[in-house]
């Protein structure tokens, strides 16, 4: 997936949101992609060892990570957001939470990711600028599932069971 940074937003004919692009690129592998959807789904669904575990395969962590420590702040980063209505929930604010326990507990996000989260923050601002009921975590909520879903079709998994087969290949 790829990401982009300092956008123009313009309006078509159709009334239809057209994005140009005139900053920063950043790329994020497919497993950065299911970790960060995957973190998207917990923090709507408010499941904290998913988080964590999303969390923990996006980063790398030091060999003194305070696991335990790590869940109960993503439970309390969670509870912050439990007794909001979904359109309540700022998903720029929640990204900006995340990075914040990542320097807490010395994890190295990808700096793609990082880009991606700018990426939301700044979509999220100028998306409740012009619909200010707008819920970016609802609205990108299908996608993240269609995204989630497609690495459980048939062709993922085979290749997915052939990359572990090569690899075990190798080992022997």
């Amino acid at each position: 997936m790829q990401i982009r940074t300092t956008a123009i937003f313009l309006l078509t004919k159709d009334h239809k949101l057209a994005l140009m692009d005139t900053g920063q690129v950043g790329r994020l592998d497919e497993e950065s992609m299911h970790a960060f959807t995957d973190m998207l789904l917990a923090l709507v669904e408010q499941e904290t060892d998913r988080l964590v575990d999303a969390y923990l395969r996006l980063g790398s962590v030091d060999e003194d990570l305070d696991l335990r420590q790590l869940k109960k702040d993503a439970a309390l980063f969670l509870e912050q957001y439990y007794d909001l209505p979904v359109e309540q929930i700022s998903f720029g604010q929640a990204l900006q939470d995340l990075l914040g326990i990542s320097v807490k507990h010395h994890i190295s996000l990808p700096s793609d990711f990082i880009l991606l989260a700018k990426t939301f923050m700044g979509v999220e601002a100028l998306a409740r600028a012009l619909n200010p009921k707008l819920n970016l975590i609802q609205a990108v909520q299908p996608k993240a599932r269609a995204i989630l879903w497609r690495q459980y079709e048939p062709s993922q998994m085979a290749k997915s069971l052939r990359g572990q087969f090569k690899d075990l290949w190798r080992f022997f």
